[in-house]
């Protein structure tokens, strides 16, 4: 059907998307990226019609700090293959995915163990992207360096047995990775090799992670959220559903250090071996209301123990 607005409707400049569509309003530039009609040699990617072809080379055409949006198209398909190829390098960009279900924008991380996304810049935001293992081992989905990074509505996801990450999300050195927040994610990594979600190689101030649906291997050994030897500060980890089958000790959250301090609250979690298996080990942080369970067809317990004040 013909309209007499090929290119979208526009208000003072800003793509009106319809309602519902979380595409931040923004003074800065509007990128489209879509793999199916899209060229980087020969468009300007500020309509769908004249759409980039890859989100990096979008990223390379925003300015640093000016809230420049980045639309991946609904069935956009990119593979990556090697270490950086899809880099998060200038400060400030958002990465929206149009679409729902398999129509989502799809990242495809194969050929390579070294297969990851870097971000490297501050204040990257990624919404509802998905994210899909199509090789064996790969060791991380995001190798996060920059503060301030938000994963909204996004999707990890194997393409096929003994196809993986070995963690999903790591990040860097101490208080690199600042204000990190993870929102109203899904992660169905079911693979034995997968070791955990949030892999926190350093310190992390004011983590948030909520609302997350997260399932992994029967035989792991490692927690959902790993940060052995450091701390999380100002943390806030609250109303996710988490199922970390068969593992002893902390299934959820593990900092073996004591100075940690925030909420961890509401949180449900399943495990088939609980055997000298605790939830959390974030000592310092106050929990609240947090239900676990060690069988299936039963209720779930409120773990750590209730403190009565006594």
């Amino acid at each position: 059907m013909s309209t007499n607005f090929p290119n979208g409707l526009m208000s003072y400049g800003i793509p009106v998307l319809g309602s519902g569509m979380e595409v931040p309003t923004t003074t800065g530039s509007y990128f489209f990226v879509d793999s199916n009609t899209g060229s980087d040699s020969s468009a300007h990617g500020s309509t769908p019609d004249k759409a980039f072809a890859t989100i990096d080379y979008a990223i390379g055409n925003c300015t640093a700090n000016k809230g420049d949006v980045i639309i991946a198209m609904p069935g956009h398909t990119e593979t990556l293959t090697g270490a950086g190829q899809l880099t998060f390098d200038v400060a400030g960009v958002t990465l929206v995915g149009l679409g729902t279900g398999t129509l989502r924008p799809n990242v495809i991380q194969d050929t390579a163990t070294t297969a990851d996304v870097d971000i490297t810049a501050a204040n990257v935001t990624i919404r509802n992207i998905l994210f899909t293992a199509s090789f064996a081992d790969v060791a991380a989905s995001i190798d996060l360096d920059a503060a301030n990074c938000w994963f909204d509505n996004c999707e990890w996801e194997q393409e096929g047995a003994n196809l993986n990450w070995v963690d999903v999300i790591v990040t860097g050195a101490d208080n690199v990775c600042d204000g990190l927040k993870i929102t109203n994610c899904r992660s169905m990594n079911i693979d034995t090799l997968n070791d955990g979600f949030l892999n926190c190689v350093g310190d992390i101030d004011g983590l948030v992670f909520t609302g997350n649906h997260i399932q992994m291997g029967v035989s792991g050994t490692e927690p959902v959220v790993e940060v052995t030897g450091k701390s999380l500060t100002s943390c806030l980890i609250t109303h996710n559903y988490i199922a970390r089958e068969n593992i002893a000790g902390a299934i959820f959250v593990d900092s073996d250090q004591t100075d940690n301090d925030g909420i961890v609250a509401f949180n449900t979690v399943f495990c088939l071996d609980p055997t000298g298996a605790t939830p959390f080990d974030v000592t310092g942080a106050g929990l609240f209301e947090n239900y676990s369970l060690g069988a299936v067809d039963a209720s779930g317990l409120l773990l750590p123990a209730v403190d009565d004040n006594a």
